[in-house]
């Protein structure tokens, strides 16, 4: 029997899995409730401009755009919809999702896979701020461990992808 067709007949069998209690679905609900909120409430920080007479304190970020500020305001957006959004859909697709083992793993790359693409961009989004800025890049301690969060993920999805 050739791996290919043993791996084929894997894939297709249904994925065994213990029912999901009320209370693992209660948490579902509230992880992927609280990570929408989460994305929202940081697209609006970072989208408003300040322009407003209700901004005077410039909390919110600059808005989106071209100019190095405007740049920047992609990270957070990026990185809440990475870690916090597409991971935790992701993680959650693969044990409450009723695909069979093969959908199951689909949809849970997919999802993973959208989260390296929107940590990719807050990449872009945070160097060619810096860089238009003439900003040094990576010199805070929250870029130095931001860096090794995304290179652990980054191996965590190779590896993912390759056990695929």
């Amino acid at each position: 029997d050739w791996p290919a067709s043993r791996l084929a007949r894997r894939m297709s069998e249904p994925l065994k899995k213990k029912p999901v209690s009320s209370f693992q679905a209660f948490f579902q609900v509230c992880a992927v409730g609280l990570s929408i909120a989460t994305l929202v409430v940081v697209s609006v920080w970072s989208a408003n401009d300040n322009s407003g007479s209700h901004t005077k304190h410039h909390f919110f970020l600059g808005g989106f755009g071209g100019g190095a500020k405007k740049i920047f305001s992609w990270h957070p957006v990026m990185m809440v919809a990475a870690f916090s959004f597409a991971m935790t859909n992701g993680i959650l697709s693969y044990r409450t999702a009723r695909l069979g083992k093969f959908g199951n793993k689909v949809v849970h790359g997919v999802w993973h896979t959208s989260a390296v693409v929107c940590v990719s961009l807050g990449l872009v989004a945070v160097f060619r701020s810096h860089n238009k800025s003439r900003a040094a890049n990576l010199y805070t301690s929250h870029g130095m461990l931001g860096l090794f969060v995304v290179v652990g993920a980054f191996a965590q999805y190779a590896v993912g992808l390759f056990a695929f």
